[in-house]
């Protein structure tokens, strides 16, 4: 993609996200983010800058912004080739040690959970909903404090929500439970993940949500990617 015409990274691009790169390599994640979205705003039109960006996110860990700046790179590329090439940069898999282990711990497969992370928070740990669910798989704090009450984990505080680590041992938890209650069917078990546990089980199987539908394809999507 750094050969294609038009992609070459500004001169300025450097400088300009010094600050951004300080944080980050400072553990300052909350300010970063901020610095992240200006950033975004500066260059959001300028692919050469958004592949440079991309390059210097994947470097130190970043994923939260990878997916969303791919998508915008995506946009804004030239052809279908260029395009073709930068599709395996929407999607990273970042924790990939942890999620394995999470996963293998619940009997899931770790492409499903990266697909389902991919979906809930773009791998962003400490991002919330409108709803107010929180961290990587966007556990509700009330979904939480079940979980892990039932997985003794004490004392609890949904800030536990933003631990990487804690989120995905609890949203494994939870999409195990579904797949159970969904006797093995994925498309079922999302369903009740994104829409709710009660709305699935009223309906009878995937209820007729425009938004819940489109989240169970975008997840299968992205796990039979991150199956490749």
């Amino acid at each position: 993609l750094q050969a294609v015409p038009g992609l070459q990274v500004p001169a300025g691009l450097e400088a300009e996200s010094r600050l951004w790169r300080f944080l980050l390599d400072h553990g300052l994640v909350v300010e970063a983010s901020w610095e992240a979205r200006r950033l975004e705003k500066r260059y959001e039109d300028d692919p050469g800058a958004l592949l440079g960006l991309l390059a210097l996110a994947a470097a130190r860990g970043a994923h939260e912004r990878s997916v969303r700046w791919a998508y915008k790179l995506g946009q804004r590329l030239p052809d279908g080739a260029s395009r073709d090439a930068a599709e395996v940069l929407l999607f990273p898999a970042p924790y990939s040690v942890s999620v394995a282990a999470a996963a293998a711990r619940h009997g899931l497969s770790p492409a499903v959970v990266l697909g389902l992370m991919r979906q809930e928070s773009a791998f962003d740990p400490r991002i919330d909903s409108g709803a107010g669910a929180r961290g990587l798989m966007q556990i509700m704090p009330e979904v939480g404090r079940r979980l892990a009450a039932a997985a003794g984990v004490n004392p609890w505080h949904a800030d536990v929500l933003y631990d990487p680590e804690r989120n995905l041992e609890l949203g494994c938890t939870l999409l195990a439970e579904e797949l159970v209650r969904a006797g093995g069917n994925l498309a079922q078990a999302l369903a009740a993940y994104n829409a709710g546990r009660r709305a699935v089980n009223e309906k009878g199987g995937i209820p007729d949500y425009p938004e819940t539908r489109e989240y169970v394809k975008k997840v299968i999507d992205s796990y039979l990617k991150n199956s490749e």
